[in-house]
């Protein structure tokens, strides 16, 4: 709680009188604002924005994980979280873009591609968070660990200084390289009002190589017969490990969660001091900070490691958190999706929403809503809908998926019938809700859908 409680006393208010104990936080900031999260007095007008890469969501004890992010589980319990978030798509490019843009890439008529040689930039069209704080005054800076976050790819616009350096793997010069830009603005009366300073995170991305004490759990293993510190051989690992006996497939499993959790808590140390050195700079003051993930990551619970392969919750399911020295703690139980966190922020600012941004702010969509995924990526193209717990995802290629999350939330029983998927009365709902976009996918790819049975559009 050292930090927290530095926040809380840095921010300002009235102050403690000596023989009248602690204030309350009304008594310190005013009565809860009526927005939703709610801050005590009123809503901070700085935003510090954390994306974090490859950040499965059971990493938070809230969701069922080990206490392996203590630091983060304090945010999530101090803080302000939405429960039922999923992102839009499972690598960074299409994550972070459809995050920022507070849109879904397929309605901008793109495809944030993996493949090589379908890969085109984000067009210019939609207002992107950056660009719509910009045009209310606010001075922005964004400093990626992920080359697929960067001016090269377009999906940057508005930011007043943007840069993916070379040296990726340390959030820490990144933090400082993104303070120090906002304090060589503000002295130089640049950034003469509200900042907005954006850092996206590399870690926990593979290759898994945190400092050696977070990888005491290795002690207790054998050693592996490949080098995980190696992102190219870890990748390859995904086809070679189908020829391994059970024994060797074993010991890989379990040096995958021991480097996996062990970066895990290295961000979550790296996050604690990144923030606390916000505190000591003054950035704390009167600042929201809003922590998302870009994506999930496999870890072999289907025969596949690492990301952008599949629509799975490993791969999808979010996490979405806002903390400030005078929020009030809660939760958002209703549905919740990548394209949301745009609007949101703007919505608490008290900011118009561009037209281009689909998201919905907290608190104004309906609990029935359909979200949807998409990812072309390293598998076939690939796009889903949840609704109401149920999810359906379906591969250009002619597979499907059909699970009902609300007694399967870990998507272990596949409710697809291949013979005649259309008799399922949640295929009946689902599908033509998902039609639409398969087809649009299909006409910007070029790829040719193979149709499910009884289920071809007329």
């Amino acid at each position: 709680m050292v930090l927290l409680l530095a926040g809380l006393l840095a921010c300002g208010g009235k102050s403690e009188e000596a023989d009248s104990g602690p204030l309350t936080p009304e008594e310190r900031w005013g009565p809860p604002t009526d927005t939703i999260p709610s801050f005590y007095g009123s809503v901070p007008k700085n935003v510090i924005m954390l994306s974090i890469d490859t950040w499965r969501r059971d990493s938070l004890t809230r969701y069922g994980g080990p206490t392996v992010m203590p630091y983060m589980d304090e945010l999530a319990m101090t803080g302000f979280t939405a429960d039922d978030h999923i992102t839009v798509s499972n690598w960074t490019m299409h994550g972070t873009s459809s995050t920022l843009a507070g849109a879904y890439p397929l309605d901008l008529g793109w495809v944030p591609s993996l493949p090589t040689a379908t890969r085109t930039e984000m067009p210019d069209e939609p207002t992107l968070l950056a660009e719509a704080l910009g045009e209310a005054g606010y001075w922005s800076v964004l400093m990626s660990g992920n080359s697929w976050l960067s001016p090269e790819w377009n999906n940057t616009q508005g930011y007043d200084y943007a840069e993916s350096p070379e040296d990726y793997d340390f959030a820490l010069m990144l933090a400082e390289q993104a303070y120090d830009r906002l304090g060589d603005a503000q002295r130089a009366d640049e950034a003469d009002g509200p900042f907005f300073l954006h850092l996206h995170l590399m870690e926990p991305h593979a290759a898994y190589r945190p400092p050696k004490e977070y990888l005491s759990a290795l002690d207790d293993l054998e050693p592996l017969f490949i080098d995980l510190e190696d992102r190219d051989e870890q990748y390859m690992s995904n086809v070679d490990w189908l020829f391994w006996d059970d024994e060797q497939q074993e010991l890989y499993k379990q040096h995958l969660w021991a480097r996996y959790r062990g970066e895990l808590t290295y961000t979550d140390d790296l996050v604690r001091t990144l923030l606390a050195e916000a505190g000591a700079r003054g950035l704390l003051e009167d600042t929201m900070v809003v922590v998302w993930n870009d994506h999930g990551e496999s870890m072999l619970e289907r025969g596949i490691a690492t990301h952008a392969w599949t629509l799975y919750g490993t791969e999808n399911d979010g996490i979405w958190l806002m903390w400030a020295p005078n929020i009030v703690p809660g939760t958002w139980d209703g549905p919740t999706t990548s394209i949301d966190i745009a609007p949101t922020i703007l919505d608490l600012l008290d900011l118009p929403v561009p037209a281009s941004m689909g998201g919905t702010p907290l608190g104004d969509a309906p609990d029935d809503r359909a979200r949807y995924m998409w990812a072309h990526a390293r598998g076939p193209s690939e796009l889903g809908v949840l609704k109401d717990g149920w999810k359906l995802f379906y591969q250009l290629d002619g597979s499907a998926w059909l699970f009902d999350r609300n007694t399967d939330p870990l998507e272990s029983e596949n409710l697809w019938s291949e013979d005649d998927p259309s008799s399922h009365p949640k295929v009946a709902e689902l599908w033509p809700l998902l039609l639409p976009r398969v087809q649009k996918a299909a006409d910007l790819t070029g790829y040719e859908p193979v149709w499910p049975p009884g289920l071809a559009p007329e």
